[in-house]
């Protein structure tokens, strides 16, 4: 994945839907080498739009999460989360509604929702939570769902391992599990991703 140099993600809408979305990045040119258009499907037409991620500083009053689509594993990640959320915003914060989820059944489309500033960040930590618990590796992220990470890095987001919050890197195919956390901006990243790392340290001894 590290290999990567150009990315680019197509949106592909349901049939009562009149816009689509193309984004695509090219490394190391920034925000610069972001190029977005939506296309308009009952004309043909096009536009241009401005991909930028959140600059929030914190999480109140936004979408984030961790990604627990299917019965296994559901609760130990929940379980995880909610300890997250608890250190993150603070034991009282945490009792409210401060932070909504959207379980977002796409890899492509939680990267796009980060891109956007729609999400402030998702993680996806279904890997270690399996291997602990000795379920398999299908219902897993893979690294062809993953290879659109780039045009979040470009433009200003962050994406890294949950646990050692080194680059997220594997090889380029369709089985080999992968696990990530993406955040919107960097402010965010260095508040949350240390409470997320040790508290999948501590899970996983």
């Amino acid at each position: 994945m590290a290999d990567i140099q150009l990315a680019s993600m197509t949106e592909l809408p349901v049939t009562k839907q009149g816009f689509a979305d193309q984004l695509s990045a090219v490394r190391g040119q920034g925000r610069a080498g972001i190029r977005a258009a939506r296309h308009c499907l009952l004309t043909g037409g096009a536009s241009t739009f401005s991909a930028v991620p959140s600059s929030a500083t914190g999480f109140a009053n936004g979408f984030g999460g961790l990604v627990r689509y299917f019965p296994p594993g559901k609760a130990e990640i929940a379980a995880i989360e909610g300890r997250f959320w608890e250190e993150v915003l603070g034991p009282d914060a945490a009792r409210e509604a401060l932070v909504f989820e959207d379980q977002y059944a796409s890899t492509g489309g939680q990267i796009y929702e980060l891109v956007t500033g729609r999400d402030l960040m998702v993680a996806d930590i279904r890997p270690l939570v399996f291997a602990r618990l000795g379920y398999g590796e299908a219902l897993s992220c893979h690294p062809y769902d993953l290879c659109t990470a780039l045009i979040l890095e470009e433009a200003g987001g962050v994406i890294e391992h949950p646990v050692h919050r080194g680059q997220v890197d594997a090889p380029l195919d369709t089985v080999t599990p992968v696990a990530w956390a993406g955040y919107a901006n960097r402010t965010l990243a260095d508040r949350a991703a240390p409470v997320l790392a040790r508290l999948l340290d501590a899970f996983g001894r």
